[in-house]
């Protein structure tokens, strides 16, 4: 393989696009919301409540219960539980 200034100029511009896309991956990440959760039980409606205040991930002790319902709506809005 023959190095040449095309081939050089091409190598530049993937890297340049990698680099601005982790660059944007990692502002995306900056904007996620972290709660600690600080009740002894979890339910659908705390889970809606967090949803509402754009909540993306909820810490839960490991002895919080959490109901049925609210392992359901955080699967369907899109809110993690991090057992902590």
């Amino acid at each position: 393989m023959q190095i040449t200034e095309e081939l050089i100029r091409q190598l530049v511009i993937e890297v340049v696009e990698k680099l601005e896309g982790l660059k944007e991956s990692s502002n995306l990440a900056s904007n996620h919301s972290v709660e600690q959760f600080q009740g002894r039980l979890l339910t659908g409606e705390d889970i809606e409540y967090c949803f509402r205040r754009k909540v993306d991930t909820m810490r839960i002790p490991k002895k919080t219960i959490i109901t049925p319902l609210a392992k359901e709506r955080s699967n369907d809005l899109g809110v993690s539980l991090e057992i902590i």
